[in-house]
C-alpha cells in the first residue's frame, strides 16, 4: 500500500507541475506550450527545452484530447498517450518530490 500512495503522490506532483509551469509560459508568451516550440532559434529552443521538459504531461493529454475529438483517433492512440503522459508525470513528480525532501 505505502508503494501505491508514493506512487499517486508523485504523478500528482508532477501533473500539478506541469500545469503550473505549461500555465506560466502560456501567461509569459501568451501562447500555449507546444513540441514546436523547439524550432525556433537558440534562446527560444533553450527556454522550449526546459518547459517542456516540465510542462510535457499537459502539452501531450492536451493534444491527445484535441486529436480523439477533431480526428476520431483510436482509443488505443488515446490510451498509450495518457500512459506517457501518465509515466513523465510520475518522473518530472519524483524529481520534484526529491528537490523538496532533499532540504
Amino acid at each position: 500500500m505505502g508503494e501505491l500512495f508514493v506512487f499517486t503522490l508523485a504523478v500528482l506532483t508532477g501533473t500539478v507541475t506541469a500545469g503550473l509551469s505549461s500555465s506560466f509560459y502560456t501567461l509569459v508568451t501568451r501562447r500555449p506550450a507546444s513540441f514546436s516550440l523547439l524550432t525556433e532559434p537558440l534562446p527560444g529552443a533553450a527556454t522550449a527545452i526546459l518547459t517542456l521538459v516540465l510542462a510535457g504531461p499537459i502539452v501531450i493529454m492536451r493534444n491527445a484530447i484535441a486529436f480523439r475529438v477533431s480526428e476520431g483517433r483510436p482509443w488505443v492512440w488515446f490510451g498509450l498517450s495518457v500512459s506517457i503522459a501518465l509515466f513523465w508525470s510520475f518522473i518530472v513528480g519524483l524529481f520534484v518530490l526529491s528537490v523538496l525532501l532533499a532540504r
